[in-house]
């Protein structure tokens, strides 16, 4: 005996009166309310799924077809990628150019990702590196990396695990950091304090771990874990943070803050800064020298 199909109707977003906004799905062709397929995403957000299917027909749906189906508002758009980013990080990623979540299958391996927006805005196909996050370059399909500099290094700034490390000052920490003047990948020994030495020869930059700043250039009280609200908006327990500050050194120094995930770096702008400012030095110094000629 065949199913009543009234069964299936009753698992499917309910019907919306007539006169309301409906949107043909592709899929299936059923017509449905964007209303009620938002309330279907949102009961299965929050039952913590993020793989998502037509609920009338079983086809699956990636996230972009959901989001066009749905219509959502910008406000939902942002509430319901936030928590599914949450869930799930491995299979969906923000796009570079318009910020919004695309989803690759589970069992895809090929980096190269298209993001649908972002193509019909543009007209054409637009295209990123699911490792490095930039527009993609050079030839697809690829599983390794795209034709972009640095791609293999910036992949695995942007995907390496965090320090599980509670008694160390580096916790919290991406494993990986790149130097900020030379970009070379450096680790910390979760030893000791957050400071460290880059290893290049010609470079030995000494840098926070934790927040990326330079020489030291950072104040790092004990107290910022465990009062982190306090220190930071300063609105609390004011007496204290003056008796800290009035010990430091009289230049003003920054709270150490982590940072997260390295984003694309470029090449090394902070050691471009600094090689232009020697080079600017040395030039004042042969004016000097010549008497200005």
């Amino acid at each position: 005996m065949s199913a009543d199909p009234s069964e299936k109707e009753k698992t499917a977003p309910d019907a919306e009166p007539c006169g309301s906004v409906r949107v043909k799905l592709s899929c299936c062709g059923k017509i449905v309310s964007p209303v009620s397929l938002k309330q279907w995403l949102m009961d299965l957000l929050d039952q913590g799924k993020w793989s998502f299917a037509c609920p009338h027909c079983a086809s699956p749906w990636l996230w972009p077809l959901v989001r066009k189906f749905t219509l959502l508002s910008e406000e939902d758009r942002l509430l319901c990628e936030s928590k599914i980013q949450a869930m799930n990080q491995d299979n969906f990623q923000k796009c570079p150019r318009c910020t919004q979540l695309c989803q690759r299958q589970t069992d895809d391996t090929n980096l190269c990702v298209t993001c649908t927006p972002c193509s019909e805005e543009l007209r054409k196909m637009y295209r990123f590196c699911w490792g490095c996050q930039r527009e993609w370059a050079g030839p697809w399909p690829r599983e390794d990396i795209c034709a972009n500099k640095g791609c293999a290094v910036q992949t695995s700034l942007l995907s390496c695990p965090l320090i599980d490390s509670p008694d160390t000052d580096v916790h919290g920490c991406p494993i990986l950091r790149a130097c900020p003047c030379c970009n070379t990948m450096v680790f910390h020994m979760q030893d000791g304090c957050s400071n460290v030495v880059c290893p290049k020869d010609d470079c030995g930059t000494t840098f926070c771990f934790r927040c990326l700043a330079e020489d030291y250039k950072h104040v790092y009280p004990e107290y910022i874990r465990d009062e982190p609200v306090d220190v930071l908006n300063r609105d609390s327990d004011e007496d204290s943070l003056d008796e800290f500050y009035d010990d430091e050194d009289e230049d003003e120094e920054e709270l150490c803050v982590i940072q997260g995930r390295q984003r694309p770096f470029g090449t090394g702008k902070r050691k471009r800064d600094r090689d232009n400012e020697e080079d600017r030095q040395e030039s004042k110094k042969v004016q000097i020298n010549t008497g200005g000629n």
